[in-house]
């Protein structure tokens, strides 16, 4: 049986993305070290003297990115082997591929806030009334997951691989998520 060298990749794509979602599912269900940590550097933040509060905040971020950083892995290697493998043709060199690599990324999120927002204001009522916070948050990521699609794009020409491109936009995306929903210490 003669498997294409794309087939081949998207399945590698599939495993890894498999194999990533079950890591995820354990460390939340089973409650691992992971959130032990968090809990732990939560309560090092309290106690710390006013010097030591901004290691232990830092220790905080630290441990809240690695909670987060498979979810995020799991997206963004999935989506930068979409992005390659619908994109790395003869006619969408250029622009038009950043274009449908933006399209592919950001696409589901931009259809999701234009029903919501038509249907808002046609209709005085959002398509998903209750998912108002939803529609806020989503403004915001449509830009991000643009910039991410170019990244992936780039950075596949460059390297001639997914991984590169997969891990930075992950580590980015999940420290940028986790820096931005920061809480304020009492």
């Amino acid at each position: 049986m003669n498997i294409s060298k794309k087939t081949k990749t998207l399945l590698c794509v599939a495993l890894v993305g498999f194999i990533m979602l079950i890591i995820s599912l354990a460390i939340i269900i089973l409650e691992l070290p992971f959130f032990k940590l968090a809990k732990t550097g939560e309560l090092a933040v309290q106690t710390a003297p006013a010097g030591g509060k901004r290691a232990a905040t830092w220790i905080i971020l630290i441990v809240a990115i690695l909670r987060y950083l498979p979810t995020f892995l799991l997206f963004y290697i999935v989506s930068t082997a979409a992005i390659t493998v619908n994109t790395n043709t003869e006619r969408l060199q250029g622009v038009k591929g950043y274009l449908l690599a933006i399209a592919l990324n950001a696409g589901g999120a931009i259809i999701w806030l234009a029903v919501q927002y038509i249907t808002l204001f046609s209709t005085g009522v959002a398509a998903q009334p209750g998912s108002a916070l939803s529609g806020i948050v989503l403004v915001a990521m449509v830009p991000t997951l643009s910039i991410a699609a170019i990244i992936s794009r780039s950075l596949y020409k460059r390297t001639g691989n997914i991984w590169t491109p997969a891990f930075l936009n992950a580590i980015l995306m999940t420290t940028m998520t986790i820096a931005n929903t920061m809480v304020a210490f009492k």
